[in-house]
């Protein structure tokens, strides 16, 4: 509630006094009576009144000229404004009164009306005073906190680009010659490898520096641009738009956190404005996965096409973990007011021969951590502490192999075994996009790929939840490579060796369809070629991530998902009948690919594919192969890729007879050793030994590969 304004009287004729209070009980006024100048300061002192209405002449000590010079000279009564009451008329009292302080004159005899008139003008004017005074004193802490934050900001600059590595020198330079123009720039950075310092680092060092940079992440503006609901953006809670924070950037810099994740509208409509004058320049950034399907956008030709900065990740620049050490621990001791020496060398050479799947982000939180518990001014860091991270289950996670569109894969050994693992789990930018939804298809891949035995399927170990809420599963840690990897490193494949690879994709397979399970996502990065015991070019299939059970026939899935290129048309269609004829599709696809050394239809654009796919003839493999290849394989392979899935074979069973019915010479098993030593010795290292150059490669839902060979 309120509180009603004070109106302190001061008068020495008392029936002068009680005319005046009378007049203004009439309002909703707290009203102080004084008698003297003297008493008049003590109840104001004590009071604090908004308005004083002070009486010129009065016996005794002071007079109202001294009174209200009193008032004014007290740091806790200025403020009040001061009305004179009086009977002179003469310009000098008026002058006289206006200097010691004085707002106003009210002159004898009083007129109710004039009275209050001027006091309540007097009032409104003190409440707005108070008002202004208090929302400075608002801007006065938003401002203390707004340099705050840029100095948080500057020192994260400060941090992440230090060193002298070729690396980060190369970074700098390419900084240095973007800051100079007005193009926009998209900064491509592992995780925690410091991109936003790369853009303030940009930004103070151009020509925009004294103009605001302004941060925001791409899934906030996804959010905001999709919410429903009727009525402003302020009434619904929200934040600004994408337009919103191009205007508070104006004349600055944008920088756009995961820029990968805006969709094509939001993407055009902050190109539409670049170099417009006085707009603001737009700084991107993106993971180096999310780079592949970002460019691919760019090949329509309708979004902007922005130069690229790339961030190094710290295993690439260790020689300047010394100086990123120093800094940090500079930096806790400035906060904590501890001194921090530095670290062992032992410790260092440590540090520097990490992995470091985090970068400078686990660098400083592991210094900050270790540090803090330290009882010493020189810090040791032991190899546990070094390799300690999050169990998952009964597993320790030891480096990231690849990240995908739904998670993250690990390598991963057993807390109390030797046997080594994959882990995969959901990454936290995907669960806050749907967690609901990630986690039930995470569920889905774990139990549908549980279900299965075939040695050419990859084996689950374990499966569940971790402390933290991440659902992860645990598999068979494959030593080898990918399809689109072999492909990329060594060239299109033979024939019978292509032969060789789809009969064991259809062996695996076949117990998944027998089950009800359709894979609908195979694909070159989903295959994956190695050894198992003495056998090689042992294919094994993975990532049964969208498979689709189907408990009766015909059963629709509830996402549409696949990857263009390789997914049958009824897949990236998303039609109600989906069987194992999608998977008969998607090998023939994968062989094309193995054939070529391309996808079908690669020479037109995402969309165009995924359209020829659903109309056109499928493509004939010896049109742009420099080999021969056989007419009855060919043959095999134009009927699997068959638009109309009633043309294709109708089992993986009958495509793998159709296949051994090919007059090919398979390769021997001395063959396939020799190839395997020749070509990729460092991966089929002997029985029992795990090789260093293990990996893991499959994909995230709606097709986002972990590698995409398209």
């Amino acid at each position: 509630m309120a509180q009603r304004p004070k109106i302190l009287l001061v008068d020495d004729d008392p029936v002068q006094l009680e005319a005046i209070f009378t007049c203004l009980a009439q309002r909703d006024y707290q009203l102080l009576v004084a008698r003297s100048g003297e008493t008049a300061l003590r109840i104001a002192r004590a009071e604090r009144p908004a308005v004083v209405i002070l009486d010129v002449l009065m016996e005794g000590g002071m007079d109202g000229f001294a009174t209200c010079e009193a008032l004014k000279e007290d740091p806790r009564t200025r403020s009040a404004a001061v009305l004179f009451l009086s009977a002179l008329e003469a310009p000098g009292d008026r002058v006289a009164g206006l200097a010691a302080g004085a707002v106003d004159f009210i002159t004898k005899p009083i007129h109710a009306a004039e009275l209050l008139a001027r006091v309540e003008t007097q009032v409104t004017l003190q409440a707005l005073r108070a008002e202004l005074e208090e929302r400075n004193q608002q801007l006065g802490h938003e401002l203390r906190v707004a340099r705050a934050l840029l100095d948080a900001a500057a020192e994260r600059v400060e941090g992440p680009l230090l060193g002298t590595s070729e690396a980060i020198r190369g970074l700098r330079e390419q900084l240095i010659g973007r800051a100079q123009d007005d193009e926009p720039v998209l900064i491509v950075c592992p995780p925690g490898a410091g991109a936003e310092a790369a853009a303030r680092w940009l930004h103070a060092r151009s020509s925009r520096r004294d103009r605001p940079f302004i941060t925001v992440n791409a899934e906030q503006l996804n959010a905001r641009s999709t919410s429903s609901g009727e009525g402003t953006g302020e009434e619904r809670g929200e934040g600004p738009g994408e337009g919103d924070w191009l205007e508070l950037a104006q004349h600055g810099i944008l920088y756009i956190q995961g820029v990968s994740h805006l969709d094509d509208d939001q993407l055009a409509a902050i190109s539409a404005d670049v170099g417009e004058p006085g707009t603001a320049r737009i700084v991107g950034s993106l993971t180096p996965s999310a780079m592949p399907a970002f460019e691919e956008r760019w090949e329509s030709g309708t979004l902007l096409m922005a130069p690229t900065v790339e961030v190094p990740p710290l295993r690439e620049r260790r020689e300047d973990i010394p100086v990123l050490v120093a800094h940090f621990l500079k930096r806790l001791e400035d906060q904590v007011g501890r001194p921090f020496v530095g670290v062992t060398e032992a410790s260092m050479r440590s540090l520097q021969a990490h992995h470091w799947p985090g970068n400078i982000a686990e660098l400083r939180s592991l210094v900050e951590r270790v540090a803090l518990a330290a009882t010493t001014e020189v810090i040791e860091i032991d190899e546990a502490q070094l390799s300690s991270r999050e169990p998952v289950g009964s597993y320790q996670l030891i480096e990231l192999l690849a990240v995908g569109g739904m998670g993250q894969v690990w390598r991963a050994r057993h807390r109390l075994l030797a046997r080594p693992a994959a882990v995969k789990l959901i990454g936290n930018t995907w669960m806050r996009k749907s967690r609901r939804d990630a986690m039930r298809m995470f569920r889905d891949e774990a139990q549908a790929t549980a279900r299965l035995r075939s040695p050419h399927t990859v084996t689950l170990y374990d499966f569940g939840v971790t402390d933290s809420g991440d659902f992860f599963y645990v598999m068979e840690l494959l030593e080898g490579l990918d399809l689109a990897q072999l492909v990329r490193r060594h060239g299109p494949m033979a024939p019978a060796r292509v032969v060789h690879l789809l009969v064991q994709a259809c062996r695996s397979l076949a117990e998944a369809h027998e089950l009800g399970i359709v894979h609908r996502d195979l694909k070159p990065s989903n295959l994956f070629l190695g050894r198992r015991g003495l056998q090689f070019d042992f294919l094994t299939v993975l990532d049964f991530g969208i498979t689709i059970h189907q408990k009766e026939p015909g059963d629709v899935p509830n996402h549409c998902v696949g990857t263009t290129g390789f997914s049958a048309p009824e897949v990236l269609t998303g039609q109600s009948i989906q069987d194992g004829r999608a998977d008969v599709y998607s090998l023939g696809a994968v062989a094309y690919f193995l054939l070529t050394g391309h996808s079908i239809f690669h020479l037109h654009l995402k969309e165009e594919r995924a359209e020829l796919q659903q109309k056109a003839e499928p493509p004939r493999p010896s049109a742009i192969m420099s080999s021969p290849l056989p007419r009855a394989f060919e043959d095999i392979l134009v009927a699997c890729l068959n638009p109309r899935p009633e043309v294709r074979p109708p089992t993986v069973q009958a495509l793998e007879r159709s296949l051994a019915a090919v007059d090919l010479e398979p390769w021997s098993d001395e063959q396939l050793r020799h190839w395997w030593e020749t070509h990729e010795p460092e991966r089929v290292s002997p029985v029992g030994v795990v090789s260093s150059n293990l990996t893991w490669s499959g994909s995230g839902p709606a097709g986002t590969d972990f590698v995409d060979p398209g």
